[in-house]
């Protein structure tokens, strides 16, 4: 054997033992949390709602604000509850995802 040959061999060789002793690591376990998710027409209605958002956002880890408009998510008001999500895009993701029952156990 040349000695590139020998060289990409002892290569092979160490990089299979390290995918070895990566997946040989126990793996931590995550705390599965609780997802909520709000449906709003426009930004205008998710603010005029800001207590009803509170109000959810404290029974669950995670609360998704969707906005069906498209809108700015970066509002402070909104963000401090949950995530904020905006457009026709979104909302499609999300609806999606409530009829799979995404939301119904904890991920």
């Amino acid at each position: 054997m040349s000695e590139q040959q020998n060289k990409k061999k002892s290569n092979r060789d160490r990089n299979r033992y390290r995918r070895r002793r990566k997946n040989n690591k126990p793996q931590k376990k995550r705390e599965l949390l609780r997802y909520g998710i709000l449906f709003f027409d426009t930004l205008q209605k998710a603010k005029d709602s800001i207590m009803e958002i509170e109000e959810h956002a404290k029974s669950v880890d995670q609360l998704n604000i969707v906005i069906r408009a498209e809108s700015d998510m970066d509002i402070e008001e909104l963000t401090k509850h949950g995530k904020v999500f905006a457009g026709e895009a979104w909302a499609l993701v999300h609806d999606r995802r409530v009829e799979d029952g995404w939301y119904d156990e904890p991920r």
